[in-house]
């Protein structure tokens, strides 16, 4: 399977971006924060404005706040990956932002390596600083690990088709830039 390309990426990225509670898969949205996958340290958004004398002031994200009460859950990861690979995680009382957000974080830093481990560092492509496609298990193309950015986790409800999610359940999908 060849990887997508840009705007194939772009678009599937902004089709479940701004996608709305959809009434067919009751899609919603959890605001993670803003974090370096590499890094994989939980952090708050940089960009909310703590200014006291700002009237834009928006409230810092709660890292201990439960946003997930099941204590099993799948995510499908897809971004920059040949194909979506969906995870399970557990957790023995519901997820805290920061415990699903570093669990993500460790995940991706074990496709990293696992994919380095089975094919090698591809390098670049020729040209740019973007990293070559690789021919391990999970086929990373197009981002080294520190260009990845976690913020978001898109919860869809009554799933039945498309991101090769599990028919009929809650399913979960990342939002990353990169």
């Amino acid at each position: 399977m060849e990887p997508p390309t840009n705007e194939s990426a772009v678009a599937v990225l902004n089709t479940i971006e701004t996608a709305e509670i959809n009434a067919e898969t009751s899609e919603k949205s959890i605001d993670l924060g803003y974090m370096s996958i590499a890094g994989g340290v939980w952090a708050t958004s940089p960009y909310i404005d703590s200014d006291e004398d700002s009237d834009n002031e928006k409230p810092q994200l709660d890292p201990d706040e439960v946003i997930i009460s099941e204590t099993k859950v799948i995510i499908g990861f897809n971004y920059p990956l040949k194909d979506t690979f969906n995870f399970t995680f557990r957790s023995a009382k519901g997820f805290t932002r920061k415990e699903i957000s570093e669990k993500i974080m460790a995940k991706y830093q074990d496709i990293y390596r696992k994919e380095d481990e089975a094919a090698g560092d591809p390098g670049n492509i020729p040209g740019m600083i973007n990293r070559a496609r690789s021919t391990g298990p999970y086929g990373i193309w197009g981002h080294h690990i520190g260009d990845l950015e976690l913020h978001t986790l898109y919860i869809r409800e009554n799933y039945k088709s498309g991101f090769s999610g599990p028919t009929g359940s809650r399913y979960y999908m990342l939002g990353i830039d990169s």
